[in-house]
């Protein structure tokens, strides 16, 4: 009877010192922060890589052309004449070319301006 009794004393005593009440948020914060420091370096290594294969592909590139197709790196600039009706199609490409600049603009601007307003305020609700 004394046995028993001494066993489950022993049993409900605490063995293991008992942890701090911000231990599991330490430990998840530390955790959050690994991971994102490992998609950092993912995402560096996937940019080298890419950048690395790109250079070898274009050193490739001028090789090939250099030493087998006997392409002529002398660049030949020509100027362009400017005529009367020549000038208003200059004019109207670059119009165009303006246009086509401030609509990407814009485009950027937007899908910034809701990416975060979707995404980021909706992190702390």
């Amino acid at each position: 009877m004394h046995q028993d009794k001494a066993i489950l004393k022993a049993l409900n005593e605490e063995v293991f010192p008992s942890l701090s009440p911000k231990f599991n948020e330490q430990a998840m914060q530390l955790i959050y922060k690994e991971v994102k420091r490992k998609k950092k370096q993912n995402f560096i290594l996937m940019i080298s890589c890419l950048s690395a294969v790109s250079l070898g592909l274009i050193v490739l590139a001028i090789y090939l052309l250099k030493h087998y197709i006997s392409f002529n790196f002398a660049i030949h600039i020509q100027i362009p004449s400017f005529k009367p009706d020549t000038i208003s199609q200059y004019y109207f490409d670059i119009y165009i070319a303006v246009l086509i600049l401030v609509l990407i603009s814009l485009d950027h601007l937007f899908r910034n301006y809701w990416y975060k307003r979707r995404y980021e305020g909706s992190v702390g609700q």
